[in-house]
């Protein structure tokens, strides 16, 4: 492996297209054919980008999926690069209806990522440039391409981003794309990071409640994971919470216990339910139980009779007796 590696990385552009049209001719399991055909197009895309694309556009038709990870990973390369270049080129593939590697819903994921690629781009240079480019895309593939690129947006220009969203996406989705970009790794830290996001973008009550719900499911899926989860580590983020959206701090809370006791090693169904009936106590409202109540019984190893127990302290006797008798 490590010969063929040094082989491919001697190989110039030309001989990698040369040795792309080869590999359908070579007797070897479709295992390895694969593996060698992302060597050599990740050769081809770092070596030169802008005949790389020419190259793929080539070969898109039939193939689209196969194509849409090293497509998007040369024109990022040649945008880089040259931007005037690359987004000169794009346009006249697109005049011309290229790329047309359609799948089966009729969508070309290549063109998309292209055009998302260059949008994410303009947004750092050119947000002016980068709302005519949106204006281009039909209206219901806007919000997919810009959810579908898992491009991260810099801190600088977070606020631009934010702009392009609201003035270009449906308003129902702008909740869902502004809190894609949240970058959580499991750990408390990533509040602070959070915070400083919503502000920068000016969030609304709508998407603060919408990044909240992404951030709790990210952190304690992944915290629990990593270490032990402790009640200082709730009331930090109840707390936080509170601040950030107030009217979702009780079912994210919720939500919080019920994650860690599927992602805990040890995690004790009494002890979180415990935690969530104090806060219930201390005014947090109905939603901490019934967030609580209704995640956690999905794990079967929970008790319904203890879950019965704790949905009993419900105050809202419609919502109780509807939770009860989800329990029975």
């Amino acid at each position: 492996m490590k010969r063929l590696e040094q082989l491919v990385l001697e190989m110039d552009a030309p001989g990698i297209i040369a040795a792309l049209g080869e590999l359908d001719g070579l007797e070897l399991p479709d295992s390895s054919r694969a593996e060698l055909q992302r060597m050599l197009l990740d050769a081809l895309a770092r070596r030169n980008p802008e005949l790389a694309c020419q190259h793929f556009i080539d070969q898109a038709d039939g193939r689209p999926f196969a194509l849409t990870r090293p497509i998007k990973q040369a024109f990022e390369a040649w945008l880089k690069r040259d931007p005037a270049a690359a987004n000169a080129w794009l346009d006249q593939q697109l005049a011309a209806g290229t790329p047309d590697g359609r799948a089966l819903d009729g969508k070309d994921p290549i063109r998309l990522q292209m055009q998302a690629a260059c949008l994410y781009s303009l947004i750092a240079s050119d947000p002016a440039a980068a709302t005519r480019r949106m204006s281009d895309l039909p209206p219901d593939q806007r919000t997919e391409m810009l959810l579908g690129s898992h491009h991260s947006v810099a801190e600088k220009d977070q606020e631009a981003f934010a702009d392009l969203v609201r003035s270009s996406l449906p308003k129902e989705d702008h909740s869902k794309v502004l809190s894609s970009q949240l970058e959580l790794h499991g750990n408390l830290d990533d509040l602070r990071k959070m915070s400083s996001y919503l502000s920068r973008i000016d969030a609304t009550k709508e998407e603060r409640a919408a990044c909240i719900k992404v951030a709790t499911m990210t952190l304690f899926t992944l915290m629990p994971r990593e270490r032990e989860v402790t009640r200082g580590d709730f009331d930090r983020f109840h707390q936080w919470a509170g601040s950030i959206a107030p009217d979702s701090a009780a079912e994210v809370t919720g939500t919080a216990l019920a994650l860690t006791l599927s992602s805990a090693k040890n995690a004790s169904f009494d002890e979180l339910a415990g935690i969530a009936t104090d806060y219930h106590v201390a005014g947090a409202g109905d939603d901490i139980l019934v967030a609580f109540i209704e995640q956690s019984v999905a794990n079967e190893d929970v008790s319904k009779a203890k879950a019965r127990q704790v949905a009993m302290r419900i105050t809202d006797q419609e919502r109780r007796e509807e939770l009860l008798e989800q329990l029975k």
